[in-house]
């Protein structure tokens, strides 16, 4: 897999700005995607999105992840379990130092 270009971090950067007080899926939008240019940059930043739209609950220090939208018996938005060893892999690719501070929260284990 080929590194990422400061393109990419470029782009992640200007989508959560620095006044960004909350993570949203809508910061990742469809304009900032069509910015990148290699299918590991689009990829790892649609996976960004999904990350992005997690609920997230703290309770008593621990981080809970959930679906963002659960429509019961209907489905639900990206979890957790979604995760493929292909997202893992292009999360391995990061270097994590470059990402701005609420997406880096999030994908910091």
């Amino acid at each position: 897999m080929n590194g990422l270009t400061d393109i990419f971090y470029d782009v992640v950067d200007s989508a959560v700005s620095k006044e960004c007080k909350r993570l949203s899926s809508s910061l990742f939008s469809e304009d900032y995607l069509n910015e990148l240019t290699t299918n590991q940059e689009k990829a790892l930043f649609k996976l960004f999105r999904n990350i992005a739209s997690l609920s997230v609950k703290f309770e008593k220090g621990v981080a809970e992840y959930s679906p963002g939208i659960i429509l019961y018996g209907e489905g639900r938005t990206f979890d957790l379990s979604d995760m493929t060893e292909e997202d893992y892999s292009l999360l391995s690719s990061v270097n994590v130092k470059s990402l701005p501070t609420l997406i880096r929260a999030r994908v910091v284990c």
